[in-house]
């Protein structure tokens, strides 16, 4: 590093040029007017400068020219705004941007990660100085913005000690959009904070790190911890043993994230009663896999626990939500000639849950028992309990009519939130033709296109109903993958409850919540012990979003109690080895593990120091004047 990179404008050196032309004014030598006077003994200083009839005169030491040379010094130094190294931040809009994710609970000492990392953020804080503001932004799988930017220290200091860990992985992708809302990359887009600098107090364990690169602001990457002694549970499901009739199998994987094989003991529980015992030998940065063989088993919830103490004990235990497996009774009418009822019959008949029935619209005759009726071309004047879906029909419904045909109509709009377009995305169907609808009070439309609903939700009071408005024949729909996901989705859509829903969610997924005919009112249980009541929409779900801490959650609908499991079961946060580098996009971040250091301008001391000279050369004039 050369002289002049301690300067941020080294051309402002060029006033130096100024002090030759300084030294020349005091070598003038003064032109007086000549004067009669009757004695020079009360003039000796003044015959100092008569001793010479040269222009110039020899330069003589000078107090208020060493003075002057001295205030031009700092005052040009201070246009080239030199700076030094330092710890802390001045003079700066900064953002702390601080990990809270499940590998930060990693103990480090008589700590954990995130205490760590929450002490080098107060550390910034308190190193900052008049002018400097910060703001904070905990960020896991989601963000949210602890303290907007201010330079008011007791709320940054409550902000970052108020952060509370959670069992979810580290995602910047809502972080960096806060962060773009107040300084947008768009030129032509206001920013509301110039010069925003991100400071990111993590172990580097994070996902969509190329979100912040695509901001093109400066990152600075303060890693904290060390250790790598873990182990976690990273797979937990049931399945069907294929090789056995109606046996079920849980199966579960461990991830051994230390630098030498490890020996644990896996023990898996239903409730509190201990289904078996498996040893585990796992190579280095490896994963083993244990399977159980399932007895007959009521709802409840699995547990899955490793016997050992490490760094994380977060991903030590697992659950899963079983329910006895029960049949789904699928009533499809339609023509038998009809190419859709034949592809509804061919998907229906692959999945074991289903006990499908087949009629036409002259055998037709609703019982007790079914749980999903499909009517492809036809509906009944009489609409049936249970879950229905009308295919290429129009129910008799209030303010359900058909106005019109649409030729060719392309999708236009999907509302991916609703649970039967989950994982699906039939933007590229082809449709030969669809009705044109007008739609009733309530109903809500799904897959839309220029002029009407291609699917809508048309469910009254608590009986769920789906429109498609076109022949399923006369469209590609069925060659897609979405197709068959739509219809699982329609199964799991069933309210009463025959169909279990997922055995497990990932931390920070919402629970969605149905109504029943006997209950408006759900009561959540978490694991934490906490309790919540929500109210419920007799159409709609509702969804409990509290899940960012691993365990079971008990939901209560009158007599009726259903069981959910949510874990982490992420090898990218069992992996707790700190990163030495970040991955930004193509940018590669180096960690910064020592104090945080930048580049502290000195202007302002040299200004003061200019001032200072000036006024002690004001002085010395004035006094010399004096006397």
């Amino acid at each position: 590093m050369s002289f002049l990179d301690f300067f941020i404008t080294p051309r402002a050196f060029a006033f130096l040029g100024l002090i030759p032309p300084l030294i020349i004014l005091y070598l003038l030598k003064l032109r007086r007017s000549e004067v009669v006077i009757p004695s020079t003994m009360l003039w000796m200083r003044s015959l100092q400068d008569l001793t010479a009839n040269a222009p110039f005169q020899k330069l003589r030491r000078n107090l208020l020219l060493l003075l002057q040379i001295l205030i031009l010094l700092l005052l040009t130094l201070a246009l080239t705004r030199p700076y030094m190294k330092s710890s802390g931040i001045e003079g700066r809009n900064l953002c702390l941007l601080i990990d809270h994710s499940a590998s930060m609970q990693t103990l480090e000492g008589d700590g954990t990660r995130l205490a760590q990392a929450k002490a080098a953020a107060l550390e910034v804080v308190d190193g900052m100085e008049r002018g400097d503001k910060a703001m904070v932004i905990a960020f896991a799988e989601s963000a949210d913005v602890g303290c907007e930017l201010t330079d008011d220290r007791y709320h940054l200091r409550r902000a970052i000690e108020g952060i509370q860990a959670r069992d979810t992985r580290s995602n910047v992708r809502d972080a960096a959009q806060i962060i773009r809302s107040i300084a947008p990359v768009n030129p032509d887009v206001t920013a509301v904070v110039h010069g925003l600098e991100v400071l990111l107090f993590s172990d580097g364990n994070i996902q969509e790190g190329e979100r912040l690169a695509a901001l093109s602001l400066p990152v600075q990457y303060i890693q904290v911890g060390k250790t790598n002694n873990n182990l976690g549970i990273t797979r937990l499901s049931v399945r069907n043993d294929t090789s056995a009739e109606e046996a079920r199998q849980c199966f579960i994987q461990v991830y051994n994230d230390r630098d030498t094989e490890a020996q644990t003991t896996l023990s898996l529980y239903f409730e509190d009663h201990l289904l078996g015992v498996d040893e585990l030998s796992i190579p280095p940065g490896d994963t083993d896999e244990a399977i159980f063989v399932l007895p007959d088993l009521d709802a409840g919830i699995l547990r899955a626990e490793l016997d050992l103490e490490d760094a994380l004990a977060r991903d030590n235990t697992a659950w899963l939500s079983v329910k006895p497996e029960t049949v789904i009774h699928v009533y499809l009418v339609g023509s038998p000639d009809s190419i859709g009822l034949s592809t509804l019959r061919h998907v229906f008949s692959l999945d074991p849950r289903v006990n499908l029935s087949v009629g036409t619209p002259e055998q037709f005759s609703p019982d007790e028992e079914t749980d999903l009726y499909i009517f492809e071309g036809w509906s009944p004047e009489e609409l049936p309990a249970g879950t229905l879906v009308f295919i290429n029909t129009v129910p008799a419904l209030e303010g359900l009519e058909v106005i019109g045909e649409l030729s060719n109509p392309p999708v236009m709009g999907l509302d991916k939130e609703h649970p039967v377009l989950r994982y699906t995305n039939p933007g590229n169907v082809s449709i030969a033709k669809a009705l044109q609808l007008t739609l009733p009070e309530g109903a809500s439309t799904l897959v839309s296109t220029e002029g009407g609903p291609l699917i809508a939700d048309i469910s009254q009071s608590f009986q769920p109903m789906l429109l498609i408005t076109f022949d399923i024949g006369d469209s590609n729909w069925p060659l897609h993958l979405s197709f068959p996901l739509f219809m699982q989705n329609v199964l799991a859509w069933l309210p009463q409850g025959q169909v279990a829903h997922e055995s497990a969610l990932t931390t920070g997924t919402p629970i969605e919540v149905y109504a029943l005919p006997e209950s408006l009112v759900a009561a959540v249980a978490g694991p934490d012990g906490s309790a919540t009541t929500l109210t419920l929409d007799p159409l709609r779900p509702v969804y409990y979003a509290a899940t960012q801490t691993a365990g079971p959650y008990t939901v209560t609908r009158g007599e009726q109690v259903d069981h959910y499991a949510v874990n982490l079961l992420d090898q990218s946060e069992s992996a707790i080895r700190p990163a030495e580098n970040v991955q930004l996009g193509s940018q590669q971040l180096a960690a910064a593990t020592g104090p945080i250091s930048f580049n502290k301008e000195l202007w302002r001391w040299l200004l003061l120091g200019g001032l200072a000279v000036l006024a002690i050369e004001w002085w010395v004039y004035t006094y010399r004047a004096e006397y």
